[in-house]
């Protein structure tokens, strides 16, 4: 999609204020997969170093991926939506808001599970690094969302 986007961007067929506003939305996507990416870094480091992180964190973490991911699905229907049906791109916009606040509440809940449980110095600070990623990539997707909603307001929409 972020492909798709640059290259609407490059040819110059939109205007400047809404050129602009693309460019920080892929930046933002952007940010989300290198967020990912260190994500995925943090549970090979966990794996390799063999650090004893319980099963419910691991399980808490898991769900809360999962609602990651269902914020992710509701930023790409939003993109994709604001040219053709901007009404459901606002709405899929105000799903990506409450989905975050749904992983806010997770982020807190695990934060608290793992300060308070008796894992050893290396696994707390991969697994409290992981928890970071996955609460910094749903802030960014509702950034992503807002710079939707600036899209839609500048249509008025």
């Amino acid at each position: 999609m972020s492909e798709r986007l640059c290259v609407r961007i490059s040819r110059g067929e939109i205007d400047p204020r809404a050129r602009m506003d693309l460019i920080r939305y892929v930046r933002k996507t952007q940010t989300i997969a290198g967020l990912t990416k260190e994500g995925a870094i943090r549970v090979q480091l966990a794996l390799e170093t063999a650090a004893a992180v319980p099963q419910e964190v691991w399980k808490e973490i898991s769900a809360t991926v999962s609602e990651l991911a269902e914020e992710v699905r509701f930023i790409a229907a939003a993109i994709e939506a604001v040219d053709s049906d901007p009404k459901e791109a606002n709405r899929q916009a105000e799903a990506v808001s409450d989905q975050e606040r749904v992983i806010d509440g997770m982020y807190y809940s695990s934060l608290k599970h793992i300060y308070l449980s008796e894992m050893d110095t290396r696994a707390l600070l991969i697994v409290s690094g992981l928890i970071e990623c996955i609460e910094d990539a749903a802030d960014a997707g509702k950034d992503c969302v807002d710079i939707i909603q600036i899209m839609l307001a500048a249509k008025g929409i």
